[in-house]
């Protein structure tokens, strides 16, 4: 279909271009994550496993969990500790003080004895393998510009992205684009969304992302060297 360019610009879900540039990526693809340091496997379990309810069902579920259990997520996730004995993880958890380390371990009966237990949220596993490659990159960068489709599409929750801003200091700007809808898009710094908790609540949002089409995903972020 010919169609002038203006035309295409105003209507960007209708009309859809061909891609003319190679897309180049440094985030690796794959269902194992590309981590390969000590220090990045415990970013990692800090985010999967988290001691307060973190109130977004929609990625973390309350589960009962052993040492047995995070151990294997992490030969079934990562390249680190591959040969590691279960004992040897639990003293290196304890060694680098771990979040969930600061829960109390319980004591329960299972078909297979008494096992100890701690009470965490966890994230499911298809956001784990979709979003801590962005996060590794993020890290890499010193000035990332973090873009998201309106307001919903980061967080419904404006103190997680508070806490998200302040962990990963290396996003400096966040841009929300609703110019499609209103023919409009809002840039926040953010050492001012962090110091401005009305600004902040701007994304205190519980309406759907708006759709881009049926097909694709509506929500991303785009971490971005300025």
């Amino acid at each position: 279909m010919l169609q002038h360019k203006l035309t295409i610009v105003h209507n960007p879900f209708k009309y859809l271009t061909y891609t003319h540039t190679k897309e180049i990526s440094e985030m690796k693809q794959g269902g194992e994550l590309c981590l390969t340091t000590s220090t990045q496997l415990q970013d990692l379990l800090n985010l999967v496993y988290l001691l307060h309810d973190p109130h977004n069902e929609e990625v973390y579920t309350e589960q009962r969990v052993t040492m047995d259990s995070i151990l294997e997520f992490v030969r079934n996730n990562t390249k680190v500790f591959k040969d590691i004995s279960p004992s040897a993880f639990n003293k290196w958890c304890m060694k680098k003080n771990l979040d969930f380390i600061q829960v109390e371990n319980k004591r329960i009966r299972t078909a297979e004895g008494r096992v100890r237990v701690r009470n965490l949220y966890v994230a499911k596993q298809k956001y784990i393998s979709k979003d801590l490659p962005m996060i590794d990159l993020i890290k890499k960068k010193t000035n990332v510009c973090l873009i998201t489709l309106e307001f919903a599409g980061l967080s419904t929750n404006f103190a997680d992205l508070s806490w998200f801003l302040q962990t990963y200091p290396q996003i400096k700007t966040v841009m929300v684009d609703t110019l499609p809808y209103t023919n409009d898009f809002k840039i926040f710094e953010s050492k001012d969304l962090l110091a401005n908790e009305g600004r902040m609540k701007q994304f205190l949002c519980r309406t759907g992302p708006y759709r881009r089409s049926k097909s694709t995903i509506f929500f991303w972020c785009t971490p971005i060297p300025l």
